[in-house]
């Protein structure tokens, strides 16, 4: 995502506007934060203690899952700061072009008590490789992009919502653990998690405390007319 230097907070506050919200930017390398027994651990404890499973998106009923997914996300984030819901249109739009580069695998539904809780949808980071293709895609770019997937290394956590009649039951955490280790199965190294809101405290707390490093922070700016 597009971002700008630090020096235009001076000048955007220079015009009469002031910060609304700020939402935040995290990584988690690998290599150097394996999760611990504790977390393993507390993450087990806490899919017994509610009755929660996980199963990842079954592509040969993409069709429903959409649906139900999409039920899910305007419930979800209903109540968040700036949402306005997804029509059927626009979500199903979406959701075709997030078919193209998401892996199966990775795309995680919840459930508690049998009853669909929750989403997660990391995708793999393309911009390693459109980098390389000089903004082209014909030709010979497309080739780049469908041989190139494998060699992918990062992730970025695009969707991860949780059902409001279902919060506070721990499943961020374990959507959280299961794609970490699924994802390194897969050889990921790294995995950016964005954008989280600044008031989104049990979210910013977890990660902090599992030694997410916040390395960018997107600024809403607001100004009375």
């Amino acid at each position: 995502m597009g971002y700008n230097p630090p020096y235009y907070n001076d000048l955007i506050a220079g015009e009469g506007y002031e910060k609304e919200r700020d939402l935040f930017c995290y990584r988690l390398e690998a290599a150097t934060l394996p999760l611990s027994e504790k977390v393993l651990r507390v993450a087990e404890i806490t899919k017994k203690r509610h009755n929660i499973t996980t199963r990842p998106i079954d592509m040969k009923k993409f069709d429903a899952e959409v649906d139900l997914i999409r039920g899910l996300y305007n419930s979800a984030w209903e109540k968040n700061w700036g949402f306005v819901p997804w029509t059927k249109n626009e979500f199903d739009h979406m959701a075709i072009d997030l078919k193209m580069i998401a892996i199966p695998d990775l795309v995680l539904l919840a459930y508690v008590d049998d009853k669909f809780a929750g989403i997660s949808i990391p995708l793999p980071d393309i911009n390693q490789i459109l980098v390389k293709m000089n903004g082209r895609l014909f030709p010979f770019g497309i080739i780049k992009l469908l041989t190139g997937r494998k060699k992918i290394t990062s992730l970025r956590m695009a969707i991860l919502g949780v059902g409001k009649e279902f919060h506070n039951k721990g499943i961020d955490a374990i959507f959280t653990v299961e794609t970490y280790k699924r994802a390194v199965e897969l050889g990921f190294k790294e995995a950016e998690l964005s954008w989280i809101l600044e008031t989104n405290y049990p979210l910013v707390n977890m990660l902090e405390s599992w030694g997410a490093i916040r390395y960018r922070a997107y600024r809403v700016y607001s100004k009375k007319l």
